[in-house]
C-alpha cells in the first residue's frame, strides 16, 4: 500500500526515517517509517503497545529516538527538547486530558492563545487577559458546551467536555501539525461525531495536518483518508482504509472496536 505523499516531497510536511528506541530490553519503536502530508488528517491504529503513543512522544521530544531521524518541514528534529519542538507549531492532545483543572474554561483557553505568542514584555501587562484570536471566536461558536461555561472550573466538566477543551486548547494554538491521542475516548457517539466535525473544520480552517491515533473504528472511518498500522513499533501497513479492512494482514494482528 502506497504512501500518496511518498512520491512528491513538496508535500511531506513530516518524515520519520528508520527510527527506533530502546529502553532497556523493551524495543519500543523498530525501525518506523511514514511521511505525513501537508494538509489533511491521517489516522494511526494499531493493538495496545503497537508503538502509537510513543512514535507521539518521540516527534515531541518526550522520548528521543536512539537511531533514525525525524524531519518536520525538511529539518531534523529527532534531537529538538519538547519546548522547541512546540515552538514549530507541532501541537499535542495527550490521551489522558491535561488541563488546568483549578482555572476556569476561559483561563485554559488563554493559556492556549498565550502559547508561541506571549512576549516577555506580556508577561506584566493586563492587555494579555483580554486576547482572542478569530479562531477562538469561530470554534467556541462550535462548542456551545464551552462558551456557555466559560468561568466553570475545568475541573469540574463532564469527560466530553474535558475532551472538546483540551482540543479547543491545541485548535487556538494554531498549529501546523496536531497530534490527537484518541481524542473521542470516553465520548458518546454523539459527542465523538462533533468531535470529528471540529477536527475536520479546524484542520481546513488552518489548512494544516493531523495524525489522530484511534481504536474507535467508527471515528476512523468518519475520518477516512490515509491509515497508518502500526505493530511492535513498526508500519506494519498504510493506505486508504477499505484497503486496510481488506487487508488480511493487518485483521491478523488488529481488531477495532465501534461505539
Amino acid at each position: 500500500m502506497d504512501n500518496p505523499t511518498a512520491a512528491s516531497p513538496q508535500a511531506t510536511l513530516l518524515q520519520l526515517d528508520a527510527v527506533s528506541v530502546r529502553r532497556g530490553a523493551v524495543q519500543i519503536l523498530d525501525g518506523l517509517s511514514l511521511q505525513a502530508g501537508r494538509a489533511g488528517i491521517s489516522c494511526v491504529i494499531g493493538p495496545n503497545g503497537a508503538g502509537k503513543t510513543s512514535m507521539f512522544n518521540a516527534l515531541t521530544g518526550r522520548l528521543p529516538p536512539d537511531q533514525g531521524e525525524i524531519r518536520f518541514n525538511g529539518d531534523a528534529i529527532a534531537r529538538y527538547p519538547a519546548w522547541r519542538v512546540a515552538q514549530l507549531r507541532i501541537a499535542r492532545k495527550f490521551h489522558i486530558p491535561s488541563l488546568f483543572a483549578g482555572l476556569s474554561v476561559r483561563e485554559n483557553l488563554l493559556i492556549a492563545l498565550w502559547a508561541n505568542r506571549l512576549a516577555p514584555r506580556d508577561h506584566l501587562r493586563i492587555v494579555a487577559l483580554h486576547w482572542y484570536s478569530p479562531l477562538s471566536q469561530r470554534l467556541l461558536e462550535r462548542l456551545l458546551m464551552l462558551e456557555q461555561r466559560q468561568q466553570t472550573p475545568a475541573g469540574s466538566l463532564s469527560q466530553g467536555a474535558w475532551q472538546m477543551l483540551e482540543f479547543a486548547m491545541v485548535a487556538m494554538m494554531e498549529p501546523r501539525l496536531m497530534l490527537l491521542d484518541e481524542p473521542c475516548a470516553g465520548l458518546s457517539p454523539a459527542e465523538t461525531q462533533q468531535m470529528m466535525d471540529n477536527i475536520r473544520w479546524t484542520i481546513d480552517t488552518l489548512d494544516a495536518s493531523a495524525l489522530l491515533i484511534e481504536h474507535d473504528m467508527s471515528a476512523v472511518e468518519s475520518i477516512g483518508g490515509h491509515v497508518y498500522v502500526l505493530h511492535q513499533g513498526k508500519l506494519l501497513a498504510e493506505g486508504p482504509l477499505a484497503d486496510i479492512k481488506a487487508s488480511e494482514l493487518v485483521r491478523n494482528v488488529y481488531l477495532g472496536g465501534k461505539k
